[in-house]
């Protein structure tokens, strides 16, 4: 390898892993691609950490945002023969409540781990059967994490974290688990990876119901790369098997992905687009729901009913649930007892999500159920009509989502420092206590900003300047400006 291709190559490898000049220095020529676990106990190790994080590293992030290292997780060294894995100084303690996780009886399974001290800082995290992770983390912070914990068992020189039963991972989603740990650096640098790897880690654990979420176009490039991406096992189970590994950095070419239920092999028969003729049942609304993947979390729930109270008026009140089902059952079931309600759950959806299967599946289950709940010789223009009223909504709910679809195209706004920058500026207009709600992913975040600017006076057209203050000369902001003026202040 010329001196300059190794360069280029210490670079890719150190994008994927995280690692630093000298980590990546240590790797010989034949070592600089990231290699795949070659063991099913190695896998399975890998595999119970990440699996792990996914699971309780969200609830230590400070004010609920991701930090620097959404996971706690610095850099890995994947060899052939094993992995390595640095916890970033000052997160010590936030990683071993990762670890942990907030797991209880009936959730998804996870595996004991055992993580004894070898030297100093220097830890081995083993797992049954024999794998091993060669983990560099504050030994004395970590103990004094765990020691109290229920369910974790410790000594001076081990912490052991039993068990639990639950959903079980397959043999080749553990092979996928350990591949992405492996290139943990590509979630640290990319938000909309990290909303994928959450996503579709949570559709793992709720039984792999509905679609699995779709990788973003960035993310299929890296993984599909020659000698860094993942190898063919994890490529086909995320249905990349038919990408090529390609080669360079910096390829500008987008490589297509079928989507949903497609891209993993499942016939496109099984996912109905289309109401049954008989009668609807609730329970056919609540599947569909249940297939969109923000509902998945406690905080996307949260973020439905903020938006249905907005439409239907704060006395919409629905009985809140912690498991999934029972939440969205009793969301729909108070949305029937509102004007149209079901048409308006349906576009707040759309407005929230975006265009998907599962949503187009929500709009025509809704629309079917309304249209059996009110006779068709009531449907007319009268003022007193529900659906009229509902048609008007739909309008505002429509340019809504466009003016989010505009502001979600603006390059300024698609990483959150850009986003916090034009919250600085709406507050300096609108005042100190403007605070809309932060999400983690883009488009939960400008909606919010969005809602919020709609309830104060004339903040849409505040909104709409400090966007053309932040970039001139975008046609974006020309879009914004457009769509604004075609919007009734609430």
């Amino acid at each position: 390898m010329s001196r300059d291709n190794r360069k280029k190559a210490m670079r890719r490898r150190a994008y994927y892993t995280g690692e630093s000049h000298q980590q990546v220095r240590k790797a010989s020529d034949g070592h600089l691609w990231i290699p795949e676990a070659q063991n099913p106990a190695q896998q399975f190790v890998e595999s119970a950490v990440l699996h792990r994080l996914l699971q309780g590293a969200l609830a230590q992030w400070p004010d609920g945002l991701p930090p620097k290292h959404p996971l706690f997780v610095e850099s890995v060294s994947p060899t052939v023969e094993g992995l390595g894995l640095t916890v970033p100084m000052g997160d010590a303690r936030r990683f071993g409540l990762g670890l942990v996780g907030e797991v209880v009886d009936g959730g998804p399974s996870v595996d004991e781990i055992t993580i004894l001290a070898v030297s100093g800082n220097d830890l081995h995290l083993n797992a049954p059967g024999g794998g091993v992770v060669d983990l560099f983390c504050a030994w004395s912070e970590l103990l004094h994490t765990v020691r109290a914990v229920p369910g974790a068992s410790v000594s001076s020189r081990e912490i052991r974290l039993s068990a639990l039963a639950g959903t079980e991972l397959t043999g080749d989603e553990r092979v996928v688990l350990s591949g992405l740990l492996r290139r943990i650096a590509l979630f640290t640098n990319d938000p909309a990876a990290l909303d994928w790897l959450l996503a579709w880690h949570q559709w793992l654990v709720l039984s792999r119901r509905g679609n699995r979420p779709r990788l973003p176009e960035s993310l299929i490039r890296d993984l599909t790369a020659e000698g860094f991406g993942l190898g063919p096992v994890p490529c086909r189970v995320l249905g990349l098997d038919s990408q090529p590994r390609r080669g360079t950095v910096g390829r500008s070419e987008t490589h297509p992905v079928r989507s949903g239920s497609e891209a993993f092999g499942v016939p496109p028969a099984s996912v109905s687009r289309k109401p049954r003729s008989d009668r609807i049942s609730l329970g056919s609304l609540v599947d569909a729901l249940q297939e969109v993947s923000m509902f998945w979390q406690a905080a996307g729930r949260q973020i439905l009913l903020d938006q249905l109270r907005h439409m239907f008026g704060s006395g919409f009140d629905p009985a809140e649930f912690p498991a999934v089902r029972p939440h969205l059952f009793s969301i729909v079931l108070a949305c029937l007892g509102e004007r149209g309600g079901l048409l308006v759950l349906a576009d707040v959806v759309r407005q929230l999500e975006g265009e998907s299967v599962a949503v187009d599946q929500v709009s025509e289950l809704a629309a079917a159920m309304a249209a059996e709940a009110v006779p068709q010789s009531a449907v007319g223009p009268e003022p007193e009509d529900p659906l009229s009223q509902v048609v008007v909504t739909d309008r505002g709910q429509d340019q809504r989502q466009m003016l989010v679809d505009a502001l979600q195209d603006m390059p300024i706004l698609q990483n959150v420092d850009g986003r916090d920058l034009l919250l600085e500026l709406l507050r300096h207009k609108l005042g100190s206590g403007f605070e809309p709600a932060r999400h983690i992913t883009t488009r939960l975040h400008l909606f919010s900003i969005v809602s919020a600017c709609e309830r104060e006076q004339a903040g849409l057209d505040v909104l709409a300047g400090a966007l053309r203050e932040l970039s001139p000369h975008s046609l974006a902001v020309d879009q914004v400006y457009a769509l604004v003026g075609g919007m009734s202040p609430l």
